[in-house]
C-alpha cells in the first residue's frame, strides 16, 4: 500500500512537471485587434487550415505610416488581406511569419502567440510616386517608402473569425501623414 501511495504521488508530481514545462496553450480561434507601436491598428484572424486541419491565420488588416526616401513625406497605407486555406501557425512556440508580397506593397510580420495575445515585429514597403499623391503637386518620380520595423500586440476579442473566400487583399492610401 505503501509503495503504491509512492507511485501515485510521483505520477502526479511527474505530470505537474510536465505541464508546468509545456508549451502554451494552442492559441484560441477567432479575431485578435490590437496597435503598432507606432499607434496604428493590427487586426488578424486565427482559424483552421482545411487542407492540413492547423491552426492558421486567415485575415490580416493593419494601417501602417511610411516615410518615403526620395521626398520624406509620410504616406500612410491601410491593408485587408484574406486566406482562403489560411497561413498555417508554427507550432512547438516557435514564431510564424505573414508575408504579403505584392505588386505594390511587401509586408512582413513575425508573430508569436501567447494563448490569447499575439505579439511581433511588423514593417512595410511601398511605392509612392514622388512627390506623394495628396501634396497638390505633379508627382515626377516613383520612391519606396518603408515603416520602421517595429513592435506590435493584439489581444483575443470575439471567437468570430474572418476569412476571405478566395486569396484577396484590400488596400487603402490613406491621406498623407494619416494614420
Amino acid at each position: 500500500m505503501h509503495v503504491r501511495t509512492r507511485l501515485v504521488a510521483s505520477a502526479i508530481c511527474f505530470a505537474c512537471i510536465a505541464g508546468c514545462s509545456a508549451p502554451a496553450a494552442a492559441q484560441r480561434l477567432g479575431s485578435y485587434s490590437g496597435t503598432t507601436a507606432d499607434g496604428n491598428a493590427i487586426n488578424f484572424s486565427v482559424g483552421v487550415d482545411s487542407t492540413t486541419g492547423k491552426h492558421a491565420i486567415t485575415f490580416l488588416g493593419l494601417n501602417f505610416t511610411t516615410l518615403c526616401a526620395g521626398s520624406g513625406e509620410q504616406v500612410g497605407e491601410g491593408l485587408g488581406a484574406g486566406f482562403s486555406d489560411g497561413i498555417d501557425i508554427a507550432g512547438g512556440g516557435q514564431d510564424t511569419t505573414v508575408v504579403v508580397n505584392l505588386l505594390s506593397l511587401y509586408v512582413n510580420a513575425a508573430l508569436s502567440f501567447h494563448d490569447t495575445t499575439i505579439k511581433g515585429k511588423i514593417y512595410s514597403i511601398i511605392p509612392a510616386f514622388n512627390p506623394a499623391v495628396g501634396t497638390g503637386a505633379k508627382p515626377t518620380a516613383t520612391q519606396l517608402c518603408t515603416s520602421p520595423k517595429q513592435a506590435f500586440t493584439a489581444t483575443f476579442v470575439s471567437p468570430n473569425i474572418q476569412h476571405g473566400s478566395s486569396d484577396t487583399v484590400t488596400l487603402t492610401r490613406l491621406p498623407v501623414g494619416a494614420k
